[in-house]
């Protein structure tokens, strides 16, 4: 999947209108963290994702959910990572580093070229500071819809609004 994927094709996926086909999951616990990861379709019905969620039992500034895209076969690439602030992050190729603040992955060309993690570019993202935050400013950034934010089910924005939208 990786050698066909250009920053066009990478933003074109990260924006087309998308609608959680689950969102009942249940949250899961393991290894001092809770998880729970949603099935996502295109409006379209042209395109597979997952986004998923994590959040460390023990330190709360240690949380992360994403958006990948899966192939036929379902082998999945990352295309958008929210990450909290409890970890510093290095951008090799720019010869960057963020300390310590919330940032956002994005799948890039260029190091799936240079053989790295697709995601492993990142900037400092002031929109949110924890979890949920960081699910609904991954939501309004990859256009999905039934996203739920917490435990009791809060959703951002009805599937049915954004299937009409999409139309």
């Amino acid at each position: 999947m990786k050698q066909w994927m250009t920053d066009e094709s990478i933003k074109s996926l990260i924006e087309m209108p998308k609608a959680v086909r689950n969102p009942r999951v249940r949250w899961t616990e393991q290894k001092k963290s809770r998880r729970r990861t949603f099935d996502v379709e295109s409006v379209d019905g042209r395109h597979r994702f997952r986004v998923y969620q994590r959040q460390n039992l023990v330190d709360p500034s240690a949380f992360s959910c994403g958006l990948s895209v899966l192939d036929g076969d379902g082998e999945d690439l990352t295309l958008v990572r929210c990450n909290g602030p409890d970890h510093l992050h290095g951008n090799p190729l720019e010869g960057a580093r963020l300390d310590y603040r919330c940032h956002v992955h994005f799948a890039t060309e260029r190091y799936i070229a240079e053989g790295m993690k697709p995601e492993h570019f990142a900037e400092h993202c002031e929109a949110y500071g924890d979890l949920v935050g960081a699910t609904r400013h991954l939501a309004g950034l990859c256009a999905i819809a039934n996203l739920p934010l917490d435990l009791d089910g809060a959703s951002i924005e009805p599937a049915e609004e954004l299937l009409e939208r999409g139309r």
